[in-house]
């Protein structure tokens, strides 16, 4: 067994407990019904605003769209709510199931299937747009995912990937060290993203249970920039802030708009083929 072929069964294992569950739990929105799921989606992109900022729903109408890394199935639905001719990816089986049953429950039309980002089981050429939110720096090879996401984009397609930022407030306060050495190879000229260790992993992606990610690594924004040098154009914004028992008192949306945009944990690109 080769080591990404480890890696791959760990994250089908580790994802199938659907990412979005703890928080669904801890808002009461758990249930599988329509009006529980209703409402988590609400609470998902009031917590999440600048999503609708760079996922351009309002032009997805008839449009094919593949979302890799499909979570709790909240961007999704609203995909396919937009009208955009939907297909979800997932290594994991829970994900994809979810997905289903939401989209039936909905009334709305849509494709989920299990597959790996290293490896989109689709033709060269085959969407007008792919997202994918979180996903790519669990796969183990991130620099290949973002090829195949180029790869399965139409020519003048768009994809909008979100990927860990290295240089965060949260990794600069608790890894300053490695931080600093990670930013230093950058500054000589690296593309490499930034692995992490377990306990570094457990700062972004931790179950219910304590297990941590598989495999978690982070991109500076010069990085990951280079990381998409196959793309005719792309911008990356930074966003997105850890809730903090002291710092949560300062509202949420300040905090995004601020302290977001200088040091948040989250790069979001947006590429063109």
């Amino acid at each position: 067994m080769t080591n990404q072929t480890a890696l791959d069964a760990d994250n089908m294992e580790f994802w199938q407990h659907v990412c979005g569950t703890k928080a669904a739990k801890l808002y009461g929105y758990e249930g599988s019904d329509a009006v529980s799921i209703g409402n988590f989606d609400r609470w998902f992109f009031q917590y999440y605003p600048y999503l609708r900022r760079f996922i351009p729903f309002d032009q997805l109408a008839g449009k094919s769209v593949l979302e890799i890394g499909l979570g709790y199935g909240s961007v999704s639905q609203a995909v396919a709510a937009a009208g955009a001719q939907l297909t979800g990816l997932d290594i994991a089986a829970g994900p994809v199931n979810w997905l289903r049953h939401r989209l039936a429950l909905a009334g709305l039309p849509g494709q989920a299937i299990q597959g790996s980002a290293l490896d989109i089981p689709f033709p060269e050429g085959n969407f007008d747009h792919v997202v994918t939110i979180g996903c790519l720096h669990h796969t183990g090879d991130l620099k290949k995912a973002i090829s195949e996401v180029h790869r399965v984009l139409r020519p003048g397609g768009t994809a909008i990937i979100m990927v860990y930022s290295a240089t965060s407030h949260l990794r600069w306060l608790k890894h300053p060290a490695e931080t600093w050495r990670y930013v230093r190879s950058v500054a000589a000229g690296s593309d490499e993203p930034l692995a992490l260790d377990k306990h570094g992993r457990a700062d972004f992606d931790a179950a219910p249970d304590g297990r941590v990610a598989p495999e978690v690594v982070l991109a500076s924004k010069t990085a990951f920039s280079r990381m998409l040098n196959a793309f005719k154009k792309h911008t990356i914004r930074r966003t997105n802030v850890p809730d903090h028992p002291i710092v949560g008192l300062i509202p949420r949306d300040w905090r995004v708009q601020t302290e977001g945009r200088l040091f948040g944990t989250d790069l979001y690109a947006t590429a063109r083929k």
